[in-house]
């Protein structure tokens, strides 16, 4: 039988799942930390870590003054916590993923569950998403248990002289249709739709066959959905662009977000340029965001024009929204 906490991380979020979601919390013994467990647990884990890594007499008061901006941002609501007085996990939403940012256990409650029950709540939490985190490759206890509990290596990187390795978990069944229209059939939509736009009218020049005046859309559509598949299958969603004009970030109309979106930042600013954007938008979009059809359509009717859209069907649905400044055709974001 499917765990429960897999179950319900499933569902989309409604009322009655943000409520069913408050039920397992209390059953679960699960909370809000108070300000001073949060304290005490951001700084227990932090000495912890940095004593084992060997740095922590030399550099503590830069350390305390970290842990004192990652408080803040759990207090502020950037980040997410949860406890049950033994240990604590702290996790955000941050590119199609719910990403881990502690998990800490006080080391006379270990070997209990505690670690598995929070992380079971984090799932119940990511709706689809994959659960992600990051693990000092010296730490094989941690990395164990999260192996235990599904989690695989996804990929390795230095940090300040030491190897992390990013874990995953696989995507859950939400998601599970990340499979896009087969390849000959987007080429059939956007052929159709690019004839239908003007291409009727290409001239074919001495040698050419008629497929020729597709070779244009075929490299836009190939690049499209190239991309769409690759990000699909590494999480689950895929990142788009929009930018568009506004006299101040209030005037955004957050009910009415847009329909045509890119799938590249500096696609999206050039094309923005010609009216004059200054702001840009950035999401992350599962399949049951995207309208496909008219997204191949859009590929064979902007074929020329390097557009690269992204159809989206219901803004509602989309992910991890960030709003930036267009400045000097560079985008910033996460403006207040």
């Amino acid at each position: 039988m499917k765990p429960f906490a897999d179950y319900l991380s499933s569902l989309p979020r409604t009322p009655v799942t943000e409520a069913v979601t408050a039920l397992y919390e209390a059953a679960n013994g699960l909370r809000k930390p108070t300000p001073e467990e949060l304290s005490e647990f951001v700084s227990i884990a932090s000495e912890t870590e940095h004593t084992m890594r060997g740095d922590w007499d030399s550099n503590r008061e830069a350390i305390v003054d970290e842990d004192k901006e990652f408080i803040e941002q759990v207090s502020n609501g950037t980040f997410q916590a949860v406890t049950d007085g033994n240990g604590i996990v702290i996790y955000g939403e941050a590119d199609g993923r719910m990403y881990v940012y502690l998990l800490f256990v006080r080391p006379e409650c270990r070997r209990n569950g505690t670690a598995q029950r929070l992380m079971e709540y984090v799932k119940t939490q990511a709706k689809g998403m994959p659960v992600a985190l990051s693990v000092n490759n010296h730490n094989k206890a941690a990395r164990a248990l999260y192996k235990k509990l599904g989690m695989a290596d996804c990929k390795t990187f230095g940090y300040d002289g030491y190897d992390i390795i990013e874990m995953q978990s696989p995507l859950t069944e939400s998601v599970e249709d990340t499979a896009l229209t087969p390849f000959d059939e987007v080429i059939d939509i956007a052929k159709d739709s690019y004839d239908r736009s003007g291409g009727m009218d290409y001239e074919l020049e001495e040698g050419e066959d008629e497929e020729s005046k597709y070779t244009v859309v075929k490299n836009t559509v190939d690049c499209i959905y190239g991309e769409m598949e690759e990000q699909l299958k590494s999480k689950g969603t895929v990142t788009v662009y929009r930018a568009l004009s506004a006299k101040e970030l209030k005037d955004i109309r957050m009910d009415y977000l847009g329909e045509s979106w890119s799938l590249y930042e500096d696609t999206a600013i050039e094309f923005g340029s010609h009216n004059g954007s200054n702001f840009i938008l950035k999401a992350e979009a599962g399949l049951d965001a995207i309208d496909l059809e008219r997204t191949w359509e859009a590929a064979g009717a902007c074929a020329d024009l390097d557009e690269y859209e992204v159809c989206i069907e219901d803004t509602d649905r989309l992910r991890d929204l960030h709003i930036g400044r267009i400045v000097k055709r560079t985008a910033v974001y996460d403006i207040q």
